[in-house]
């Protein structure tokens, strides 16, 4: 399965001499950390892109080095290339390419034998020289931008098997350079190079051709990041630090380009044997599972800044007719993660695509089944993989319940399975399935278990509001107690010193009622609850009780917050009422819990969500004090000001009194000035007849010099004559 060539077609950028003013542009549209890139020819390291294949697994969309999985995701293209990873999805309408070439560019270039693809070679022909009468603020520069960022498209982020010739369905996203950052781009490169290397794999390809698609560098530069084994043959003699070669600018990709391609770096070529035993034979340690933590925190510039998050979420990429899973769940240690917490997740879809060729007019982002793919994509912040908790005793593994009647929806043959609609019932999940005979098996876990039955009291103390967090912060659940239990005693609880801090504080505070109370069972219940082992539901019970199960389950997932409404609490107490009298309980001891929080519910609900809006007002009054005491300190320095202000002001008012008078004076002049013209006029209409008179004595007088001026021709003449 070795690969003959790699189809990024990096080099044709070094073709483009790109013009200042269109560079200029293109820094705000997100592609212009590629524009970084100053070492050409970029040569492939085909022997380690072949090892890096062959170890792609297509089910799990990673690579697999003896056991250990590393998956090539956002978080990977956003360092390396710093395309934008979040925002709008790369689809739409596929329009007529003419239409679009005219409309975006001014001029048609599709190819004639093919709708819709124009030629690179097309592009930097027509758009490569940008007339000099041009400003580059000007909209006339606009088609030069687009079509370098087509060009750049169909070179590097979605490399077509033509090796000549790009889309034009990406200009539509072009219409204003200014949103074109709003794109993930990054995302659509993800889509398109593990679509490739799905393709790639399947050894019945009529495309394959031993011919690798996509932003394939980018893949080296993943495996250089992680595996420091990979670079040290690079490094004179082996003695030098891996980190001092790491580059640390941004993009990675510019600098890992100059260290794998400058003629400085030559090194005897490795073979694809020696590379598949390097990475056969690595331990965990040989691998750098965060390497991007060395990063300083100002890395990312601000156009893709918090984007990295999005590595984290489970979703699907899209790239028009393209969609592919992001699955960072199947590789959770590149986040710091052990375990993944699968019920925060949303259900699966399975991906069943459609080809792109002869569809015209049609919107990708809502054609059959791709509008559920692009609302995966919507709902990506929701989808952040988080740490899970440890299992209960004797409950269903979740992974298991998913996968054990079905293939994955992700796997390569469209064809192979149904799809599965899973809900997420607080933190249990359940697997809804075709109707089959025999009984219902109960995939629901334990009723009481640590991860769900300490979260409600875990909201009593931190106002958690909402059991599946958006970002990636585990539940404050899951990390307060630490829970020890030698025998079948009920376990004990040690709280730590923050948490004991916080329930004394709560206890003077006055919300719950004083010790020796009859009321004392609400805070030994809040400071003692945990699962006992006799805490386990049983596998069958009446539908009422179930319904009362499931309305207590929803509440909980909602969080305490939802208690404060007296519906919510009615529902509760019906439904909390309905378990009691079922006498589905094993042990008196959840019963006892659940009476007194059933008992303490009204009051102290209302109460602590009370004082979290008292802390919250009395947090925004310290913050407004504070900003008037710094006011008050800046208060002299601001006197100070106006008082030189306020003498300037008199200067300034004086010198305008000053012009004023002269302006007086000048206005007397003028008036003068214009007494006399009138004068002057008066004297030359005065003169008009003496004038005239002088005209006509004149006129007499050139007259007779006329007449005397004949009598002397003549006089001459006879003169002459006589002489």
């Amino acid at each position: 399965m070795d690969v003959h060539e790699a189809l990024d077609l990096w080099n044709k950028l070094g073709e483009w001499k790109l013009d200042g003013r269109v560079k200029e542009r293109i820094k705000d549209t997100g592609f212009d950390g590629l524009l970084k890139l100053t070492t050409f020819p970029i040569n492939h390291d085909l022997p380690l892109l072949s090892v890096l294949v062959e170890s792609y697994d297509v089910r799990e969309r990673c690579f697999i080095f003896n056991s250990h999985k590393l998956f090539f995701g956002l978080e990977d293209v956003l360092y390396i290339t710093g395309l934008p990873v979040d925002g709008n999805p790369v689809t739409g309408i596929d329009s007529r390419g003419d239409e679009l070439c005219m409309k975006y560019l001014g001029c048609n270039g599709i190819d004639p034998r093919s709708a819709g693809i124009t030629s690179l070679e097309w592009l930097r022909e027509n758009f490569e020289v940008v007339p000099e009468t041009i400003d580059k603020d000007s909209p006339d520069i606009e088609p030069y931008v687009r079509a370098f960022l087509l060009y750049l498209i169909g070179s590097v982020v979605v490399p077509d098997y033509s090796r000549k010739y790009v889309h034009v369905i990406y200009l539509s996203l072009m219409e204003n350079l200014q949103s074109i950052k709003d794109y993930a781009w990054g995302a659509a490169l993800l889509a398109h190079l593990h679509f490739s290397l799905e393709n790639f794999k399947q050894l019945d390809s009529p495309r394959r051709k031993n011919i690798l698609m996509g932003h394939t560098f980018s893949l080296l530069v993943f495996a250089m990041e992680r595996i420091p084994k990979l670079v040290r043959r690079f490094l004179s003699n082996g003695v030098n630090q891996v980190d001092d070669y790491l580059p640390t600018s941004f993009p990675l990709l510019a600098g890992w380009t100059k260290l794998l391609c400058e003629p400085s770096n030559t090194h005897e070529e490795t073979t694809r044997q020696e590379y598949l035993q390097m990475l056969d034979e690595l331990i965990e340690d040989d691998i750098v599972w965060q390497p991007y933590k060395r990063l300083p925190c100002n890395f990312l510039p601000e156009y893709c800044a918090g984007q990295e998050k999005m590595g984290m979420s489970r979703t699907i990429l899209l790239c028009y007719e393209k969609a592919v899973y992001h699955r960072p769940d199947f590789s959770p240690k590149q986040f710091g993660i052990q375990k993944v917490n699968t019920s925060m997740l949303r259900p699966l879809v399975e991906l069943e695509l459609c080809r792109k060729r002869g569809r015209k007019g049609i919107n990708w982002g809502t054609y059959k089944n791709y509008g559920c793919y692009k609302e995966e994509w919507e709902n990506r912040a929701s989808c952040i993989i988080t740490e899970s908790v440890e299992d209960a005793p004797n409950s269903p593994s979740i992974e298991a319940v998913t996968t054990s009647s079905s293939l994955a929806p992700d796997d390569p043959n469209p064809l192979s399975a149904k799809r599965k609609s899973v809900d997420h019932v607080g933190n249990t999940l359940k697997v809804k399935t075709p109707k089959t005979s025999g009984p219902l098996v109960d995939t629901y876990g334990s009723t009481n278990s640590l991860e769900l039955g300490n979260s409600l009291h875990a909201d009593l103390y931190f106002g958690v509001t909402d059991a599946a967090p958006m970002d990636a912060t585990p539940p404050p659940s899951m990390r307060i107690f630490s829970v020890t239990s030698d025998q079948e005693d009920p376990a004990t609880i040690h709280p730590s010193n923050a948490i004991s801090s916080l329930l004394t504080n709560l206890n003077d505070s006055g919300l719950f009622p004083p010790a020796g109370s009859p009321k004392d069972d609400v805070n030994d219940l809040l400071q003692a609850s945990v699962t006992h082992p006799s805490d386990v539901r049983p596998t069958t019970m009446p539908a009422a009780v179930e319904s009362a199960k499931e309305t207590i389950r929803g509440i909980l997932c909602r969080g305490f917050d939802a208690l404060a409404n007296s519906e919510t609490q009615e529902a509760f107490l019906a439904s909390s009422d309905v378990l009691l009298s079922s006498g589905v309980f094993p042990s008196d001891d959840l019963k006892t819990r659940l009476t007194a929080f059933r008992n303490e519910l009204p009051h102290n609900a209302t109460a602590f969500l009370q004082a979290h809006a008292d802390v919250d007002t009395a947090t925004e009054f310290s913050s407004l004090q504070e900003f008037l005491v710094s006011q008050a300190v800046k208060l002299p320095a601001l006197q100070e000001r106006l008082h030189v202000a306020s003498e300037k002001i008199a200067h300034l008012r004086a010198i305008l009194d000053a012009a004023l008078e002269k302006k007086t004076k000048m206005d007397e002049v003028l008036a003068a000035f214009v007494e006399k013209t009138k004068t002057a006029k008066q004297k030359l209409a005065s003169m008009h007849p003496q004038a005239a008179e002088i005209e006509s004595k004149k006129r007499a007088s050139e007259k007779l010099m006329e007449q005397f001026r004949s009598s002397w021709v003549d006089l001459r003449t006879s003169l002459f004559k006589f002489l």
